[in-house]
């Protein structure tokens, strides 16, 4: 449901500025995805050397590594 529908719904004829007290007139949050900084220069270097450093790695080297995104979750908030 876009947020025009969404809008609708709940009787507002507003647009999306005023999106955020239209969800919290009906009981709900908004919010807003945190600004993320883009890779300084060392930090790609970093990232290029350690890939060139485990290019000829074999697969189970690769299977004994633990990936994570790194994403946070908070439950009930």
């Amino acid at each position: 449901m876009g947020y025009r529908t969404f809008s609708m719904t709940l009787g507002s004829k507003d647009h999306s500025h005023h999106s955020g007290n239209t969800l919290l007139h009906n009981g709900l949050n908004s919010c807003s995805a945190r600004k993320v900084r883009l890779l300084r220069k060392a930090h790609v270097q970093a990232h290029l050397n350690f890939a060139n450093e485990h290019l000829d790695d074999s697969e189970s080297d690769w299977e004994k590594v633990l990936w994570s995104d790194e994403t946070q979750i908070e439950l009930n908030s």
